[in-house]
């Protein structure tokens, strides 16, 4: 099968199986379509066009190339993940508030 032809499942019947109460965050790849905050992952090398333009749910982009842009989301250095695991932290603690 061609890879545009797969279905992706629905991300809230996967985490409706999983026990909730017990986990602090989720972190899923894919999921494009879904309506949740996403870092969007671009890596220039691989030339996919980004998609933060027509997904308001992108709360970040994460690559190995500065891109400049005035309506981008916040910008992520893809390569350095200690900074990646801070603005992670800060959204869900300024989520919360």
């Amino acid at each position: 099968k061609n890879h545009d032809d797969l279905i992706e499942p629905e991300l809230q019947p996967l985490i409706q199986r999983l026990d909730t109460r017990t986990i602090d965050l989720i972190l899923v790849e894919g999921f494009k379509h879904e309506r949740f905050p996403k870092i969007e992952l671009n890596r220039t090398e691989l030339g996919a066009p980004t998609l933060y333009k027509d997904d308001p749910h992108i709360i970040a982009v994460a690559s190995d190339n500065a891109i400049a842009n005035d309506d981008m989301p916040f910008m992520l250095d893809i390569n350095h993940i200690p900074a990646m695991v801070d603005f992670i932290e800060q959204f869900i603690f300024s989520w919360k508030s």
